[in-house]
């Protein structure tokens, strides 16, 4: 799922990864990853050769100092400052979202390379929601939030560690980092959906399409999200 990017870090295919009903994740549909500004001439042509046609960021306008294009010529370029983790579940950061989403539902759009500054916890939280929805597992997110951690960004658990009688476990409040500005709260962010979402079913899908709905995505483009990412040879 990785590619070497030249001038671009923590680049991968969402792709792959299996569902709960035996089917998987298309690839060449969606890659995530970190901003592009850096990237070199040989990563473009790297980045045309995967046929990406839409640069969408995922960064506030100071962070991608108010761009309006993308660097990669003939991109076509979005801009949604969305939040991330929990916080996606606060009135602030609902309609961002719904705008991501309705972004993602659109075909045309498509291939995506979709990115915030590190393509960890802003494009993380996205990749729960899309993923999620399609009926990849919680463990199977949660492994791929956590191969940000390999990329220099610095490690991305699902929860702090702490020492019990000489033992490491997650801690269960579900936050790494608590800071402000770096803030990593995976696990709570499943332990919220769940919470506030839990259909009867008791499936992850089930409660993310239940937020979606929420937020405002009509049930048409939940659909549409999930009829352009699953893998149409494995139904």
């Amino acid at each position: 799922r990785f590619f070497a990017i030249d001038g671009v870090s923590n680049f991968r295919d969402i792709g792959g990864w299996k569902t709960e009903d035996g089917r998987s994740i298309a690839y060449g549909k969606l890659f995530r990853g970190a901003h592009i500004d850096d990237i070199t001439e040989g990563g473009k042509e790297t980045l045309w050769s995967l046929g990406i046609k839409t640069d969408l960021d995922f960064r506030t306008s100071t962070e991608a100092n108010s761009a309006t294009k993308s660097p990669v010529s003939d991109l076509a370029y979005e801009r949604i400052s969305i939040t991330l983790f929990d916080r996606i579940f606060e009135e602030s950061g609902k309609d961002l979202m719904r705008k991501a989403m309705v972004y993602f539902s659109d075909e045309s759009h498509y291939p995506i390379y979709y990115h915030c500054k590190a393509g960890a916890d802003r494009t993380g939280t996205v990749t729960f929601l899309l993923n999620g929805l399609c009926g990849v597992s919680f463990a199977d997110l949660t492994k791929d939030f956590e191969l940000t951690s390999f990329f220099g960004t610095g490690n991305r658990w699902r929860s702090a560690i702490a020492v019990e009688a000489g033992v490491a476990k997650f801690t269960e409040d579900g936050i790494m980092n608590p800071a402000q500005d770096n803030y990593v709260a995976w696990n709570k962010l499943y332990m919220e959906m769940m919470s506030r979402y839990a259909q009867e079913s008791g499936k992850l899908s089930d409660a993310i399409a239940a937020y979606l709905l929420d937020i405002g995505v009509t049930e048409t483009q939940i659909e549409n999200i999930r009829r352009i990412l699953l893998d149409k040879s494995t139904i």
